[in-house]
């Protein structure tokens, strides 16, 4: 009786810190996006080693930076995850049922497959067309485009996709302000700034690149705001190091970036040509 008098105590005390964060205008889930979080970390994909990736995990660098990113970029239509294919396999432990946890928020949750992989659920959808979506690397010389490998730590399947392995590599901690906080992981700040502009620049749905450019040039200030440009620099150099076609990627999404940052893309252009 006592220990749980203490979580409710502390349970309290959280709620009204992430409230006061709130108020000071720091991002936070709208409350279906908010739910839905909350189900899948309590299902327990956080504890084995999935990262949330997308504008979902561009809504908590905010808080992580110290720096308020704009409003309008954090909203998602869907929510997406990834994991590295190794690790799922690795771990030997499963989540709780991904559906039956997504149905507590909202019966109407179902499975939903890739055309290229039949019988292999990649996630799952609601009524009204809110998607959470499963996302695993490349392994090796697979080229499988829009096939889906199982992810056994989570019982789902998941499209593999190149340039993510850079992406959830060494990722951290962060918070969801959603109620009393829902305690996430995501990608390091610096490495999704520089993916979003490899995304960019070979998005073939060019009505989503404004916005990934836009949340890249976002992170970059803040992170020259606050003192980051080692983290930025760290980042520039493991993915030119990866070869040329990254090279070529970044410099493209550099080059698309608004000319406020033109200072900014000269001096990421330089660091990727000392470490050619």
């Amino acid at each position: 009786m006592a220990a749980f008098a203490n979580l409710r105590a502390d349970y309290r005390a959280r709620r009204e810190l992430a409230a006061r964060l709130r108020r000071a205008g720091l991002p936070a889930p709208l409350p279906f996006d908010g739910a839905v979080l909350a189900a899948l970390a309590a299902a327990g994909v956080f504890r084995l080693r999935a990262v949330l990736v997308g504008s979902s995990a561009y809504q908590t660098y905010s808080g992580l930076i110290g720096v308020r990113l704009p409003d309008a970029l954090h909203a998602t239509e869907d929510m997406d995850f990834a994991q590295d294919y190794g690790i799922s396999v690795a771990l030997d432990d499963q989540t709780a049922p991904l559906d039956a946890a997504l149905r507590t928020v909202d019966p109407s949750f179902a499975p939903f497959e890739k055309r290229s992989a039949p019988g292999l659920s990649a996630g799952f959808r609601n009524a009204r067309g809110f998607k959470v979506e499963f996302l695993t690397p490349h392994r090796g010389d697979r080229a499988d485009g829009d096939g889906a490998s199982l992810l056994p730590a989570l019982a789902v399947g998941a499209p593999s996709l190149a340039f993510l392995d850079y992406l959830i590599r060494d990722p951290v901690p962060s918070v969801a302000l959603y109620e009393a906080g829902i305690a996430v992981v995501v990608p390091a700040p610096a490495r999704y700034a520089i993916h979003k502009l490899i995304v960019a620049s070979r998005r073939a749905n060019l009505a989503k690149a404004p916005k990934d450019l836009d949340q890249a040039a976002a992170l970059f200030e803040a992170c020259f705001v606050v003192g980051r440009r080692a983290d930025l620099q760290d980042a520039v150099a493991e993915a030119t190091g990866r070869g040329p076609s990254w090279s070529s990627a970044i410099r493209a999404g550099l080059a698309r970036l608004p000319e406020r940052l033109y200072g900014l893309a000269v001096e990421i252009s330089q660091a990727i040509t000392d470490v050619e």
